[in-house]
């Protein structure tokens, strides 16, 4: 059984903001993982916090991502490094690093 992008997404999302995401920090607790470190930069613990707010190697991956966005967008409106859009429910929900939606 395939699922659709869409169906991967609202997966992911649901889990996100139910707190079912699990991180390192989580499965090392688990006893799956030998350590809880962050697979991208090997320093801190890997949270939810720390992955998607202050891992620095993280934050250097979406730096890319954003501004190939931007240059395909075309628009005076631009992404910034502070926030994440996500599409929920077909509303965009605008996440500030640090802040519940």
């Amino acid at each position: 059984m395939r699922f659709s992008d869409y169906e991967k997404t609202k997966s992911f999302l649901y889990r996100l903001f139910n707190g079912l995401l699990y991180t390192n920090k989580d499965y090392h607790q688990f006893g799956v993982m030998t350590t809880p470190k962050c697979l991208w930069c090997h320093e801190e613990q890997q949270t939810l916090i720390h992955l998607f707010a202050e891992c620095e190697a993280v934050k250097d991956f979406r730096k890319t991502i954003i501004q190939r966005i931007n240059t395909f967008l075309h628009t005076n409106r631009q992404i910034s490094e502070q926030e994440t859009l996500l599409k929920v429910n077909e509303k965009v929900v605008m996440i500030q690093y640090g802040k519940q939606p």
